[in-house]
């Protein structure tokens, strides 16, 4: 999957990605969890959504030192 540049998934987008079936995305998420690469972030029975946070966490960090970049050039 693509978690890296996109770190907030939902099931559907594992199956369009992997181009694998509704069921096999879920188990695949509940895999996921399980191992503790995704958290469910909504707290819904349906409409789920969840996060890589290790991804979330590099990409905040990615931005936080660009945004540091930008600032020390505009000085």
């Amino acid at each position: 999957m693509h978690l890296m540049g996109s770190p907030i998934i939902d099931v559907r987008q594992v199956e369009r990605t992997l181009g694998i079936t509704f069921a096999a995305a879920n188990d695949l998420v509940e895999r996921c969890i399980t191992a503790g690469i995704l958290r469910e972030v909504t707290g819904r029975r349906r409409g789920r959504i969840y996060c890589c946070d290790a991804s979330a966490n590099a990409l905040g960090h990615v931005t936080a030192s660009l945004d540091a970049a930008v600032q020390a050039g505009a000085a």
